[in-house]
């Protein structure tokens, strides 16, 4: 995964122009960590991985190294919560729709 993913980020910020220096810059971490993030051994956290897909205007999953079956799999995780929980999870995908709407509008 660590290795998909670096080679990703590097597509991503070659096609946008930008440096190490600059995406690290752009999303708050020092150069070692977008290095290790392109050379694969290490992963960002979730809240860099955002930070990247808007600056690169794409989404979590071109990014990430996300095997077909994700999808299905996080259907039986949430199928296991309580229906408390399960509100919660469905209200957050139903606002991140949205917002991913609002962006592709821009």
């Amino acid at each position: 995964m660590e290795k998909e993913m670096g080679r990703r980020i590097k597509a991503y910020m070659e096609a946008a122009g930008m440096s190490q220096s600059d995406l690290a810059a752009a999303v708050g971490v020092g150069t070692t960590s977008v290095s290790n993030w392109v050379n694969g051994t290490k992963v960002p956290r979730m809240d860099k991985v955002d930070a990247m897909c808007r600056i690169f205007g794409c989404r979590r999953a071109d990014l990430l190294d996300v095997p077909d079956h994700s999808a299905s799999r996080l259907a039986i995780e949430i199928e296991h919560l309580t229906p408390e929980n399960r509100e919660i999870v469905e209200a957050t995908i139903s606002r991140l729709k949205a917002y991913q709407d609002a962006l592709s509008r821009k």
